[in-house]
């Protein structure tokens, strides 16, 4: 995950893994989220265990990334 660059409008394959949102590009993790909601956590597991996310905003200097989530 260290060499990754996340950038405006890529896509990922999100799930969520041990109470963890990640976000995978093939088969490697490339996203992990730890401060998300129990509903959204629960909306990714009931849609079948994934969701699409894409990246709307970076934010480099808080270590932020906006997603939209379909």
């Amino acid at each position: 995950m260290d060499n990754v660059q996340i950038e405006k409008g890529t896509s990922y394959t999100m799930e969520v893994h041990e109470g963890v949102l990640i976000g995978r590009y093939g088969t490697s993790v490339v996203l992990r989220a730890k401060n998300v909601s129990p509903e959204l956590l629960q909306a990714v597991r009931d849609s079948y265990g994934v969701a699409k996310g894409t990246v709307e905003e970076v934010h480099d200097v808080a270590g932020v990334v906006e997603l939209f989530l379909c």
